[in-house]
């Protein structure tokens, strides 16, 4: 196996992993409110870590073949601004349009429809994610090499970003339009994302001894034990919100998470969802929801073998239900398809 299909294989495993675990966070929420078990151990990563590898993919693609140095508006900003509308924005649009009835619990309301919908409010992930990648790749037109000047720039975006204000309501209004404050905060992660993809040798060289991997782990189940105990830890998410410990956290957990990922063998089930991450994201919603009404007639309520059979079924409906996407609707992700095709 070559390094680029290792690599290839272990960013699969862990958004397969990041997709899961968002689908365990979902169903849990939907099914039993009051359990908070699974969302405490996968808060700190389970969406953050697909800004970090997103930053990472970003920065490999523009650094790797120096993409960098002739990185002009009318070409490659151009080309990544068509691929970000085609492939992730529009599709966004599509999805929250096909979601929204389901996911309102077939009610409509047309100013909701267009403030969810084309105000990008109804899948707050990807909506930030293509304010966070339009802020990178307007950066990159400084065509600067080193990583470390882009870390600097978006951490200061943070900082003044939320000098705005506090953004942690759940009111769809104050996240319009396309919660571009979540997404500019999220820009350092995607950069810290890009720089572990410049010094990943270096990082990898110090991961794989085991006294530094272990202490990792001690630490970062410390802060775990710490959440889970009171101590305020907010690991930004849709409101945007974090303190240090959370932060750090964050990281950590993500860290450990690359660390076990490149250990895991290959596997065709994991590879599919990691490939076909943003489709899974798309259904996570509504899939779970859906499904309630059933799930919600069985005996034995707020129980851990239900919450266990709920989450499954939302998996593997959004898995079967992603393949028909793939195989007869695959403009639904990329217009230029059905274009090309015609």
């Amino acid at each position: 196996m070559t390094e680029k299909q290792q690599r290839e294989h272990w960013i699969d495993t862990l958004k397969a992993i990041c997709i899961i675990c968002v689908y365990i966070a979902h169903c849990e929420s939907f099914y039993c409110p009051s359990y908070n078990i699974s969302r405490l151990i996968v808060s700190p990563f389970y969406v953050n870590a697909f800004f970090f590898i997103n930053g990472y993919l970003i920065v490999r693609k523009n650094f790797k073949n120096n993409r960098i140095n002739r990185y002009r508006i009318n070409k490659e900003y151009k080309e990544d601004f068509l691929n970000l509308l085609f492939k992730l924005a529009l599709p966004t649009i599509a999805f929250s349009a096909i979601i929204y009835i389901p996911k309102n619990h077939f009610d409509f309301d047309l100013q909701n429809f267009c403030l969810s919908v084309l105000g990008g409010v109804s899948l707050w992930f990807t909506s930030a994610l293509c304010i966070s990648q339009l802020v990178i790749y307007t950066l990159f037109l400084s065509k600067r090499t080193n990583i470390l000047p882009y870390v600097f720039i978006t951490f200061l975006i943070f900082i003044v970003t939320n000098m705005f204000g506090d953004i942690r309501s759940k009111s769809a209004e104050e996240y319009f339009p396309w919660f571009w404050q979540t997404g500019l905060i999220y820009t350092p992660l995607m950069m810290l994302g890009g720089m572990y993809y410049t010094f990943e040798k270096r990082i990898d060289y110090y991961l794989n001894k085991p006294a530094i991997a272990t202490a990792i782990f001690i630490i970062l189940a410390g802060l775990m034990f710490l959440a889970g105990n009171g101590v305020n830890m907010y690991f930004l998410g849709l409101s945007g919100r974090s303190n240090i410990l959370g932060y750090t956290t964050t990281l950590l957990s993500i860290i450990s998470l690359i660390y076990i990922t490149k250990r895991i063998a290959n596997n065709k089930i994991t590879d599919f969802i990691g490939k076909q991450s943003i489709v899974f994201y798309f259904l996570s919603g509504a899939v779970p929801s859906t499904l309630l009404f059933v799930i919600n007639k069985l005996p034995y309520k707020n129980s851990y073998i239900v919450l266990a059979i709920y989450i499954l079924l939302s998996i593997t409906i959004s898995y079967i239900t992603t393949y028909i996407i793939l195989r007869f609707f695959p403009f639904l992700l990329d217009i230029r398809k059905a274009i090309k095709k015609r």
